[in-house]
């Protein structure tokens, strides 16, 4: 192990180095998404994997004659509305972590040996570049969109990279970033898909100074009701700026079947009756502390004081019971 951790640093070490030639000169390693994939252009934004299912774009916010934004999709709001919409800006282009990367080469990235996977993600590995190739087309397509992946250090046993740290190194060396280095970044406190999704508009307001007017995530699937039945409603972001982007492993009855019914059984039902994962004997809560084993702590409630109440909604709610109930608690999208 610690013969790989110096290969790993050694690595990461390495691809900066490399960057910095390719800034300087140039030259791509081992090449843009284009190259990689074939795509007709090298300049523009690509069709095939990185376009699968891609979804009618979430309205978003244009400036009304008084500076402020407002919402494209309706002609009229309260005052409420518009004060609200004032501090929204940009888009979250959001891709949830699920694994660790553990090899040596990280242009390697649809190697299965390269990532630290549980038995039922055997497989999957491909897919995860998938949704890293997706999230940097949609961010190449929109000016105001900021790329976050997210995830954090998530296995005891593997490399203490995180999630995401894994999934940026990984676009990084396949040259996937070039000229939007600046609109990438990742969310590493994440320790299951609530967090995923509610900490990277944390770490957009962070980045970008503004909470996202609306919110692309790209992930399997499979999860899509979870993402955008549950989560979303969770948060109560409004579903005419949320989209959802499915690309899910290639096709298998059988594998479709055990996927589905896993969802259902190990997350999907578990968070209808417990929403933000707040029951501290329930298995949504084992699964978070089971995926921090080095016990980080998000600073959330301090860079996004508007979003305290409902980042500590758990611990002001110990006791129960109501935690399959909306928070109905003020939000700068509500």
């Amino acid at each position: 192990m610690r013969l790989r951790s110096r290969l790993l640093v050694l690595a990461v070490l390495a691809l900066l180095f490399v960057g910095s030639l390719t800034v300087l000169t140039g030259a791509r390693r081992p090449g843009s998404l284009a190259q990689d994939f074939g795509a007709d252009s090298a300049d523009g934004p690509l069709d095939g994997p990185f376009q699968h299912n891609a979804p009618q774009a979430p309205a978003a916010l244009e400036p009304s004659d008084d500076g402020k934004a407002t919402s494209s999709s309706s002609s009229s709001s309260s005052s409420s509305s518009n004060s609200n919409s004032s501090r929204l800006s940009g888009h979250l282009v959001l891709v949830p972590g699920h694994a660790v990367f553990v090899g040596s080469d990280f242009t390697h990235s649809m190697d299965e040996s390269a990532w630290f996977l549980e038995p039922f993600q055997r497989g999957q590995a491909a897919t995860f570049v998938q949704h890293i190739g997706c999230a940097i087309n949609q961010t190449l397509l929109d000016q105001d969109a900021q790329l976050v992946f997210s995830g954090g250090q998530t296995r005891s046993k593997a490399v203490q990279l995180s999630e995401a740290q894994s999934y940026w190194l990984v676009a990084h060396a396949m040259g996937w970033m070039r000229g939007i280095e600046d609109r990438v970044t990742t969310e590493e406190f994440a320790t299951d898909s609530f967090d995923n999704l509610l900490f990277s508009i944390c770490r957009f307001k962070e980045a970008t100074g503004s909470y996202p007017a609306k919110v692309t995530v790209v992930g399997f699937e499979f999860k899509r009701a979870r993402f955008e039945s549950l989560h979303r409603q969770a948060i109560g972001y409004p579903a005419s700026r949320f989209a959802y982007i499915g690309i899910d492993p290639p096709a298998d009855r059988e594998g479709d079947a055990q996927r589905r019914a896993g969802e259902m059984e190990h997350s999907f039902k578990p968070f209808t009756k417990d929403m933000y994962a707040c029951d501290p004997h329930g298995p949504l809560r084992a699964k978070k502390t089971s995926r921090n084993p080095f016990h980080r702590q998000h600073p959330y409630a301090v860079s996004c004081p508007e979003l305290q109440p409902l980042l500590q909604y758990c611990a002001a709610n110990r006791l129960g019971p109501g935690w399959d109930r909306i928070y109905s608690g003020a939000l700068p999208w509500k």
